[in-house]
């Protein structure tokens, strides 16, 4: 069955990021939105019949819930969580019968769809007709390695919202290579596919240092898959994790900033820059990896036709925030809050909400960076800038650091 799901808050940001989660969750949801402030309220008591779950914002203080009376939410027939601004306990108020509440600022996939399900399963409520809708849960899925004739899949390496990549061996040869494979569940969805196989084109357009060298594609009737460069040094972001020198982050800035000129001067936007998105090689060359979202430059939507924004929020620019028109200038900007990162050990923005993040990215200023790094202040600002017309490109990016930064 499809899950039909009604989410009710007046922050347009924060029913943007519970539709984002219940979709990763569930691939297939129906999702509609309702603003209160604009529509008014559902009627909650007669939603039983197009609606299989209703996601219900909840205020902090002695008012409640939005201004819904308790009797009006505990009226609903349809299973409901209540999306608290703070958890009952602190708020003063008091749970509905039968509903399961989650608060705001502990919202995320796992605890969502652990939300969703005791809701729907919980006393009180009827079922919807059919049988229960099953999470989707992609590590649970991948369990047990996948069969591909001339592959041997030695262990899984990491999983994402889309696929799951294997450390494999290909070939009579048993040459090591990374397999990337798309969920099989997304394997009927037309743009999930097309997303898929338009990265093994966007990889062999590339073709250089920087991108893996790809192997193989291939289909199998359970599988789409894409075989390719194993890079053993793993990513960045474990070497932020132990921490990096001024001089390393201003290499790995210079590195990863020639990677974009090619990248760019391709006509493409990898638009998802993040420290997992670095990897290197034995020798410590670097490369960019997951191109799963990357479009032509003219390809300027950031938000897919279920709702889902594209990118990680902690690197995206304002544009593709904004779902404003997007070129090279937005992966700079993701470059700019790695190398913060890389400076002093943590992000430029940080909040409790995704939807609080989100409206940093697009509104706040840069923190000031500590004395000791004052030399690399007005470099993060024109990396940070918020307009894209006051960004460097990343081209720019790699002239200044030759003038300024040389021997750095």
């Amino acid at each position: 069955m499809t899950l039909r799901t009604l989410i009710v808050d007046p922050s347009a940001d924060f029913r943007t990021i519970v539709r984002l989660l219940l979709l990763r969750e569930w691939p297939g949801a129906q999702v509609t939105e309702w603003d209160p402030a604009v529509k008014g309220k559902p009627q909650l008591d007669k939603l039983a019949g197009p609606v299989d779950l209703v996601l219900l914002g909840w205020e902090s203080g002695g008012t409640g819930l939005s201004g819904w009376t308790e009797a009006a939410v505990a009226a609903c027939s349809t299973p409901l969580v209540l999306l608290a601004e703070a958890p009952p306990a602190e708020s003063g108020a008091q749970c509905p019968p039968g509903s399961v509440t989650l608060g705001k600022r502990d919202l995320s996939q796992a605890t969502l769809a652990a939300a969703v399900s005791r809701s729907i399963a919980g006393d009180g409520h009827t079922l919807p007709s059919g049988p229960l809708p099953t999470a989707h849960h992609t590590e649970a899925k991948h369990t047990a390695a996948p069969v591909i004739s001339g592959i041997h899949i030695v262990r899984r390496l990491a999983t994402g919202g889309m696929s799951t990549i294997y450390l494999a061996e290909r070939g009579p040869q048993r040459e090591v290579c990374a397999l990337k494979l798309l969920d099989p569940a997304l394997t009927d969805d037309e743009q999930f596919l097309r997303r898929f196989l338009d990265e093994y084109a966007l990889l062999a357009k590339l073709k250089n240092r920087y991108v893996p060298e790809i192997y193989d594609q291939g289909i199998t009737d359970q599988h789409v898959y894409i075989a390719m460069e194993y890079f053993p040094n793993g990513d960045l972001k474990a070497r932020l994790a132990d921490g990096m020198s001024p001089e390393n982050a201003l290499a790995m800035l210079q590195e990863v900033a020639q990677a974009l000129v090619i990248v760019h001067s391709a006509g493409i936007v990898h638009r998802d820059l993040k420290p997992d998105n670095i990897m290197f090689r034995a020798d410590n060359s670097l490369a960019l990896i997951d191109f799963g979202i990357a479009r032509e430059s003219s390809a300027q939507t950031t938000v897919n036709r279920r709702g889902q924004v594209l990118g990680t929020p902690y690197y995206i620019s304002p544009e593709q925030c904004l779902d404003q028109p997007v070129d090279g200038r937005a992966d700079v900007y993701g470059l700019g809050v790695i190398f913060y990162e890389a400076l002093t050990g943590e992000r430029p923005f940080k909040a409790s909400t995704v939807g609080g993040l989100l409206h940093q990215q697009v509104h706040s200023p840069p923190p000031a960076l500590p004395d000791r790094l004052g030399r690399f202040q007005s470099l993060v600002h024109l990396l940070l800038a918020k307009q894209p017309e006051e960004r460097l490109t990343a081209a720019e990016l790699v002239a200044v650091l030759k003038i300024d930064f040389a021997g750095a």
